[in-house]
C-alpha cells in the first residue's frame, strides 16, 4: 500500500487509536514508531552488524542460484520487494539445535518488453 504523505497521515490518525486499543502496554513512543511510513536507506555502518553482515553475504553467495531458480521455474522476470514480506521463524535442526528460518515471499514480476 502506497501513500502520499496526505494519505499518510489519515491513514496514521485513523489507526493510531486502533493500535492503542490492541496494544495498550506499548507506550506512546513505540506506538508513534509503528505508523512512521518505512523508508528506504542504506548506512554503511549497519553492514558492520553481524546479523546483517551475515544475511548479506547469504544473499550475495547464494543469490546467483536463487535468481537462476526464479528464472527456471517462473521464466525471466524478478522478484518484487514492494509487494513483500518477509517472516522469521525458529526450528529444530536435525542435531537438536536451534535454527533460524528466513522466508522472502515476493510477488513475481515477469520481464515485459517496454
Amino acid at each position: 500500500m502506497l501513500f502520499s504523505w496526505p494519505e499518510h497521515d489519515l491513514w496514521a490518525n485513523q489507526t493510531l487509536p486502533k493500535l492503542k486499543e490492541s496494544l495498550p502496554q506499548l507506550s506512546e513512543d513505540l506506538l508513534e514508531e509503528m505508523i512512521k511510513p518505512p523508508l528506504r536507506s542504506y548506512d554503511p555502518n549497519l553492514i558492520q552488524e553481524p546479523v546483517i553482515y551475515r544475511l548479506n553475504e547469504a544473499v550475495m553467495h547464494f543469490g546467483e542460484s536463487i535468481k537462476e531458480i526464479i528464472n527456471e521455474e517462473f521464466v525471466d522476470g524478478i522478484t518484487s520487494a514492494i509487494d513483500f514480506y518477509c517472516s522469521i521463524d525458529k526450528v529444530k535442526g536435525v542435531d537438536g539445535k536451534d535454527r533460524v528460518v528466513v522466508t522472502f515471499d515476493g510477488k513475481y514480476l515477469p520481464y515485459t518488453e517496454q
